[in-house]
């Protein structure tokens, strides 16, 4: 797949007036050549992140996320950037550890993202935008790389195999990791909920304080209101993807929902959810559609929810 992206692409730039007619045209049975483009650019990407996460003595990501924090003509706070240059700090503790897979390390670097999002949501948009390379793109390409491989379970099989060798410290450092994310999961939820105002509930409000006892109800037989929500909003819905949907709502059911180990708080669960789901849709826009639609119970729509 990563040739056939090369090949693509250097017909792009050699015949730049025939890539719109090449990228318009539609796959019988898929979608358009332009989302079979994207995706296997996506394959693309995911070979270059051992790349990204080498270097010395940092990495390729750092170096590159960082310079972007010290260009002055990008419209940032003194105070934005020291918070910027903090989650690359955290970023580069996680590449650094040893005894993890490279896949291991992306999601810990993700949990690590998605903390930072909650806190400093104003500069969600300016990270994103942050360009790594001319090659690889910018960093919300980064995400969407890492969403792609975890939502259609194709990592490079490399990057699943744990190194031969452990340090004592490994054990110790992902413990403090996961410490790390654990507490300001629940700080930053307290933050939330300190300065959202009281508000009377209204049905469908879609209110973010109010998600984690209205969105993590599971009913007797074991299925999230999540699911049992959208069995009633499926039409136009082929058996296929009913099936595919309810496998993945049993699955972040069980593991998300149900285990208060690995997703100790609500705030966690929810932020987990979210970004299963964001995987879930990424790269397919009728079932983005047909999914953002649905309602949860008398809350919300899990757009609405992606939002929070």
């Amino acid at each position: 797949m990563t040739d056939i992206y090369v090949l693509i692409q250097k017909f792009t730039v050699d015949y730049p007036e025939c890539k719109s007619i090449l990228m318009e045209i539609e796959i019988e049975g898929f979608y358009s050549f332009e989302a079979f483009f994207e995706i296997s650019c996506q394959y693309y990407r995911a070979t270059q992140v051992t790349v990204l996460l080498n270097g010395s003595p940092l990495s390729f990501l750092y170096n590159s996320l960082l310079a972007c924090v010290k260009d002055t003509t990008i419209v940032i706070s003194t105070s934005g950037r020291q918070a910027l240059k903090a989650f690359l700090d955290r970023m580069t503790f996680v590449i650094q550890m040893e005894g993890l897979s490279i896949q291991q390390k992306m999601k810990l670097i993700m949990k690590e993202y998605h903390i930072f999002c909650k806190t400093y949501g104003f500069l969600k948009q300016i990270l994103l935008n942050f360009q790594i390379s001319a090659e690889f793109g910018c960093f919300e390409d980064f995400i969407n790389m890492f969403l792609f491989c975890e939502s259609q379970n194709c990592w490079p099989e490399e990057y699943l195999i744990l190194p031969s060798t452990v340090a004592p410290s490994t054990t110790e450092s992902i413990a403090t990791t996961e410490a790390i994310t654990t507490t300001e999961a629940v700080t930053t939820t307290e933050v939330i909920t300190t300065v959202v105002p009281t508000t009377t509930y209204e049905p469908y409000s879609g209110g973010c304080s109010h998600a984690a006892s209205n969105v993590l109800t599971v009913d007797a037989s074991g299925f999230s209101v999540i699911y049992t929500s959208s069995t009633t909003q499926m039409t136009g819905w082929t058996i296929s993807e009913k099936n595919v949907w309810k496998n993945f709502c049993v699955k972040f059911t069980v593991e998300v929902i149900n285990d208060n180990t690995a997703f100790p708080t609500a705030a966690v669960k929810i932020t987990e959810i979210i970004s299963r789901i964001n995987a879930y849709v990424v790269y397919y826009a009728t079932r983005k559609t047909k999914v953002y639609s649905i309602k949860i119970g008398i809350w919300g729509s899990i757009e609405q929810l992606c939002g929070c």
